[in-house]
């Protein structure tokens, strides 16, 4: 029997969660079973209650759900989610009463959650990312914005200053939703929510893997409290998915989890989270979760084993995995979250350990990516679990540990195999309109190509429209320049260079140039070969 009564804690260092009883995969009661344990020692127990319609679906309106939340005070109704779930304060008999409603689909307890970082930038590549650019915009996360679902942050570190685009921490520790609060920022001990922030986007002492990138602090933990109820994780995943396009929110990241683990997907375990989760994808908004730092090879922490997140465990950085590091089937994606340089709360930096660092890596991994995808004219064209998860495993450095398959996260092959961009060609010499005269010169074709991974520098000689002259040349790398040595006769040609990437990317000058080539003649009619002379049409 399931029992949803979670704490959700941070970890030393990163944040964890605490259940206090187990997922099972079938459910044979409307009522979770810690709800009823509850009321062993309380009268009054806050739940979720999760509706649905006549048909068993989750309400296109608010009808059916208004008409559960009527047959109640409207002052006990605390958070309301969608169309299809509600927080409410019950007694043991109202709960009974209330499971015999057709429409009432799950009364589930509140789960609490505890929460869970710089030479990993070059582990991963993220310079490499960094470095590439699309239409003069390097890829660094610029224009993405990531909701951090932590502690708050505290953005006067000068690494985190201007990463707050909404001028305020995101307050989601009261019953109601989440509101902007301009007088708190990080209130734990840890300082643990500014450390994941520095993860995703410091920019400055030290840098965050997508530094380019904004943040939203979405607060789940109050002031000094190590537990979170996840009605407070809700409201922060409902308020970035609703408010995602205004915000160009592409990520959620959650460095928090439980403190018991599980084997398989806890899915069903709290539908109206499941429900939220389901509700970001359908936004096209990635969720990422840590693992959990208790060192289970075999279990990880909640909600890292809802099948619809992406779960993020933790290597070190010689890529063997971190010793305290949960891991299991469920996961495909590992980053560095050993001996991580993190921004500290109230400023300076602090090392630490634990898979909190390694889930903000992922988030701004995904961010770069959707930022490379939006700026080429294919926003969110990809699957916010399983295209990008898939993307990133491939592209990752993979390894085996105990029959499972993992990757270690690499942000800069992804972009390579996404990439859709022809190189730049450019015309060096001769110029444009140039004459040369001689008889029968060697002219020097100078051309140069830049993209992220050429591979063949080619050019095309043409008179009267026919290719008199084609050669093509193996080069590499982001850069090349070669010169054609070519020997022509009189007349009017056109020539211009081709240039092809790894990805079959083709790109060409955007004209042709012209060159024509004139012989003289001497006195008494003896020829004369004139040295070369290259000049612009006068």
């Amino acid at each position: 029997m399931i029992n949803t009564k979670l704490f959700i804690i941070v970890f030393v260092g990163l944040l964890v969660v605490a259940f206090t009883g187990n997922v099972s995969a079938a459910r044979d009661s409307k009522i979770d079973s810690g709800v009823l344990s509850d009321f062993e020692n309380e009268k009054i127990v806050k739940v979720i209650v999760n509706v649905r319609d006549d048909f068993g679906r989750i309400p296109s309106d608010s009808l059916v759900i208004n008409d559960v939340m009527k047959k109640f005070n409207n002052k006990r109704v605390g958070d309301v989610f969608g169309n299809d779930a509600f927080v409410i304060e019950l007694s043991k008999s109202e709960v009974l009463s209330l499971a015999k409603n057709g429409n009432v689909y799950y009364i589930e307890g509140i789960i609490s959650f505890i929460p869970m970082l710089q030479d990993s930038v070059e582990i991963v590549d993220a310079v490499g990312a960094w470095d590439k650019q699309v239409g003069g915009v390097n890829l660094d996360g610029y224009e993405q914005t990531i909701c951090v679902v932590d502690t708050g942050v505290d953005f006067n570190h000068p690494d985190l200053a201007d990463k707050n685009i909404l001028g305020a921490v995101l307050d989601c520790t009261q019953s109601g939703g989440c509101f902007l609060n301009n007088t708190t920022g990080d209130g734990s001990i840890t300082g643990h929510g500014t450390s994941v922030a520095g993860v995703v986007a410091a920019s400055g002492g030290i840098n965050g893997i997508g530094k380019g990138s904004n943040i939203i602090a979405a607060k789940v933990f109050a002031d000094g409290s190590s537990n979170a109820g996840i009605e407070a994780i809700e409201r922060a995943v409902e308020w970035c998915v609703d408010n995602a396009e205004g915000y160009d929110i592409s990520v959620i990241s959650m460095s928090l989890g439980t403190s018991n683990t599980y084997q398989g997907t806890c899915d069903g375990f709290a539908p109206s989270f499941d429900q939220r989760v389901n509700n970001a994808l359908a936004k096209n908004v990635s969720i990422v979760v840590a693992s959990g730092n208790n060192g289970n090879s075999s279990e990880i922490t909640y909600p890292a084993c809802v099948s619809t997140t992406i779960p993020v465990a933790a290597t070190n950085k010689d890529d063997s995995v971190w010793s305290g590091s949960n891991y299991n089937g469920l996961v495909k994606l590992f980053a560095p979250g050993s001996d991580i340089n993190l921004t500290k709360k109230d400023g300076g930096y602090r090392v630490t350990s634990g898979t909190s660092a390694s889930a903000p890596m992922v988030s701004a991994a995904i961010a770069i990516i959707n930022q490379y995808l939006a700026l080429t004219g294919n926003p969110m064209s990809m699957h916010p679990k399983y295209g990008l998860e898939q993307l990133l495993y491939e592209q990752g450095l993979q390894f085996s540990v105990n029959g499972y398959e993992f990757s270690r996260i690499n942000v800069n092959k992804p972009l390579l195999v996404l990439d859709s961009i022809a190189p730049l060609v450019e015309l060096v010499s001769p110029e444009d309109e140039s004459w040369v005269y001689g008889r029968n010169p060697e002219i020097e074709f100078t051309c140069s190509a830049t993209d992220w991974q050429l591979d063949n520098l080619a050019i095309e000689v043409k008179k009267n429209g026919n290719t008199v002259y084609a050669s093509t040349r193996a080069v590499a790398g982001d850069f090349a320049e070669e010169t054609f040595n070519v020997i022509l006769g009189s007349g009017d040609y056109t020539w211009n260079c081709y240039s092809d990437d790894l990805n079959g990317n083709i790109g060409s000058a955007p004209e042709d140039y012209n060159l024509s080539i004139r012989m003289f003649t001497g006195n008494g009619g003896a020829s004369n070969i004139i040295p070369i002379n290259i000049t612009r049409w006068p």
